[in-house]
């Protein structure tokens, strides 16, 4: 068991904490397993602020947007200075929403109910006058909206929440035709 080893309510294992003590009287301690472990941190980190000085104002934006702050009208300072407070807590985070395969589907989802095209009822979400039920919560909307299943649900959830990337389909003009 290492030094940093946590139950399953997040209490050290080894150290314990100010309410009780831990469960061992002596440890090995292992040198560079320390280091390695907050070097790997570190990288983490410089690999998440890399993704942030890379990215535009409007996709750091919709990154802070992913992570659950709506700053459209922060400045560009504020923006990038909290996203990377986020990095310095939480790197892997802000790493998979900015890479992540999921992230497209999350901005659908929170454009979607910004616009109020995904609503809630009775704790659920759902989508049109039917109702239809996407999920519970956020993490189950996406997981719906990921399975391939749904495609043509989600392509009616993107063409009303992005009406100008769907350009109206020329209509056909029919005539009426009569029997002779």
């Amino acid at each position: 068991m290492t030094r940093d080893a946590r139950d399953r309510k997040g209490n050290l294992l080894i150290d314990g904490d100010t309410k009780r003590y831990g469960a061992a009287e002596l440890y090995v301690e292992r040198p560079g397993y320390e280091l390695k472990r907050r070097n790997s941190r570190k990288r983490l980190i410089n690999v998440a602020q890399s993704l942030i000085f890379g990215s535009s104002l409007e996709d750091q934006v919709k990154l802070a947007r992913l992570l659950g702050k709506n700053m459209k009208s922060a400045p560009a300072a504020d923006v990038e200075d909290w996203l990377l407070q986020m990095a310095d807590k939480n790197p892997q985070l802000v790493i998979d929403m900015k890479q992540g395969d999921d992230s497209i589907y999350r901005m659908l989802f929170l454009d979607a109910t910004d616009k109020y095209i995904i609503t809630t009822k009775n704790k659920l979400y759902v989508f049109g006058d039917e109702g239809i039920v996407l999920g519970a919560t956020d993490e189950a909307v996406i997981t719906w909206l990921k399975d391939p299943n749904h495609k043509k649900i989600v392509d009616m959830i993107k063409k009303q929440t992005y009406p100008n990337l769907y350009p109206d389909e020329p209509t056909e003009t029919t005539t009426n035709n009569k029997k002779k």
